[in-house]
């Protein structure tokens, strides 16, 4: 039986720091690492991105499902079809978790795009570049697929919850995620420390510019980069512009009269005050989520 030791790579702090310490052989080898680009990462990750492919450690495999900003924009069918998620011109739509308003009730939508843009990219690289499978080729049965996941000791219930609905729907799924993090008793501010020892710039939080989950933090700083900002801005835009309202009710779908925003102030982002520094917000993004900012931990570890 052939295992795959494979890193999920967000190449944020935590993947960054498996990824080191897995060169160094301080916890258990992988056989390379994926990264599932989005096309919609600062400039800052793409870079530090080059740099870990520069160090000559396991390769990294570079998947993606095109721009989701793109699909935002311009209502781009994916992949994938689920019933009930398409939009009014008859495709289907990757939805991020934009805040709703409907009336005064807000709400958050359904989150599709860790699946469609992280997970099944994933699952398709590793089936094409690694295993070498042609379109409906089955996966051979002593081929599996062991995923290394960057998830903390100080998010342990979601390394919990990834292990309790991992996908186990083909043989090369059956192996549990590892999280060698949590195994090792290590936080998120143990990486930081190994990071600041062995890499010679600061690794930078990863996540689309326009994701949802962002606290005030992170719009101001992503504010200040004027090449992010107009991506956000015309995201923010287009999720209440483009027609994906009036849908058949069901759990896949929404019903948002064009009230979508990014920001859970329910604002257009251009009229958002994110305040200053000093104030609540300063506490790390990935640990200060609040109950409806459900990560997979797939994006931003």
């Amino acid at each position: 039986m052939k295992t795959y030791r494979i890193l999920s790579l967000g190449a944020g702090v935590q993947s960054t720091a498996l990824y080191l310490m897995a060169m160094k052989f301080e916890i258990e080898p992988i056989d390379c690492a994926i990264f599932a680009d989005t096309q919609e990462e600062p400039a800052e990750v793409y870079r530090h991105l080059e740099w870990m492919k520069s160090l000559g450690g396991p390769r990294i495999y570079v998947g993606t499902q095109g721009s989701l900003g793109d699909q935002l924009i311009h209502g781009v069918p994916t992949l994938t079809t689920r019933k009930g998620s398409r939009n009014t011109t008859g495709n289907h739509f990757a939805s991020i978790p934009a805040f709703t308003l409907n009336g005064t009730k807000k709400g958050i939508t359904r989150r599709q795009c860790t699946a469609e843009f992280k997970l099944n990219v994933i699952d398709r690289t590793f089936k094409r570049e690694i295993v070498g499978l042609v379109p409906r080729q089955r996966m051979p049965k002593d081929v599996q697929l062991q995923q290394i996941i960057g998830i903390s000791l100080d998010e342990t219930k979601r390394a919990l919850r990834i292990r309790d609905n991992h996908r186990d729907n083909d043989p090369w799924w059956k192996l549990e995620p590892q999280f060698p993090l949590v195994k090792n008793l290590i936080t998120r501010e143990d990486c930081k420390t190994y990071l600041a020892k062995h890499c010679p710039h600061v690794v930078p939080r990863s996540a689309c510019v326009f994701c949802p989950y962002h606290n005030n933090a992170e719009w101001r700083r992503l504010k200040a980069d004027s090449v992010s900002w107009a991506r956000i801005v015309a995201i923010d835009v287009a999720i209440r512009d483009v027609a994906i309202r009036d849908v058949e009710k069901s759990r896949a779908c929404y019903k948002a009269d064009g009230q979508l925003f990014l920001h859970n102030s329910c604002k257009p982002i251009t009229e958002v005050d994110f305040g200053t520094e000093g104030e609540d917000d300063l506490k790390d993004q990935q640990t200060n989520m609040g109950f409806w900012k459900e990560c997979l931990g797939m994006c931003g570890n």
